[in-house]
């Protein structure tokens, strides 16, 4: 009997994960050059960096081994999903990486076929994964944590420029800690909880928030002095800045 059960259990888990398996397996999200694959290798990997954005950390989906480091909610994510669309989200993120804390590139593992072989279905096997190792804590620190942490290279990531983009969004090569210690400590606490705080300034919100959705830039005329506006959306919340201060925090009705 307790041979049936097992079988049937068996059969219920393959059942479930069949819409995930009729994927395509050599369907890969990030189409990237050969070339500049080798080009990121050489100048990404076994290179020390400090983080400019606070990020989630959490369990790396089916897969622990890793976990997951991502400058958005875990909920948000969509890099896996059935064929009849649903999205399957890892496991709620259960810390937040501050600003400042040192980060090492390990490796790049591009999505060839033999590498999305080898990865646990119920992962984002079909991205590039970067390995990476961080400090225990924020600042000065030179002992790292005991796990590996993956970042996901973006769908974005096409050309030199783009790798740029995203690599310059995330790290830093110098340590950034003094910068950060010149904010008050309302600013870096809403930093280090990824939260927009009304009067911070736009490198504390990017720092916090990570690059926008969408950013929107316009003029304007306030007690007859010209300045900026922008507004920048996240998700489902908007955030307004004039002449690059938060003036404005509010979530999208839509």
């Amino acid at each position: 009997m307790q041979g049936f059960m097992t079988q049937i259990k068996q059969f219920c888990k393959w059942r479930a994960l069949l819409p995930i398996l009729l994927l395509p397996a050599c369907f890969n999200h990030v189409q990237t050059p050969d070339i500049l694959q080798k080009q990121i290798a050489s100048q990404f990997q076994k290179q020390t960096f400090w983080l400019k954005q606070s990020l989630y950390a959490g369990p790396f989906y089916d897969d622990n081994r890793f976990q997951l480091l991502h400058p958005r909610q875990f909920e948000e994510l969509t890099y896996l999903k059935t064929i009849d669309g649903d999205y399957i989200l890892p496991p709620p993120s259960n810390e937040i990486i501050p600003v400042g804390t040192r980060i090492e590139i390990q490796k790049i593992e591009w999505p060839t076929g033999i590498a999305i072989f080898k990865r646990p279905i119920l992962t984002p096997r079909h991205w590039p994964w970067v390995y990476t190792r961080l400090a225990r804590a924020r600042g000065p620190v030179t002992l790292n944590r005991d796990q590996t942490y993956i970042l996901i290279l973006p769908d974005t990531v096409r050309d030199e420029k783009s790798f740029a983009e995203w690599k310059d969004s995330l790290f830093s090569k110098e340590d950034n800690n003094e910068w950060l210690m010149a904010y008050d400590e309302k600013i870096r606490t809403a930093i280090f909880e990824k939260t927009p705080l009304i009067g911070m300034d736009d490198q504390a919100l990017f720092a916090a928030m990570g690059q926008p959705d969408h950013i929107r830039r316009e003029g304007m005329v306030l007690d007859g002095h010209k300045g900026t506006k922008e507004i920048a959306t996240y998700g489902t919340t908007i955030i307004i800045l004039e002449d690059s201060k938060v003036t404005k925090i509010e979530e999208s009705k839509n």
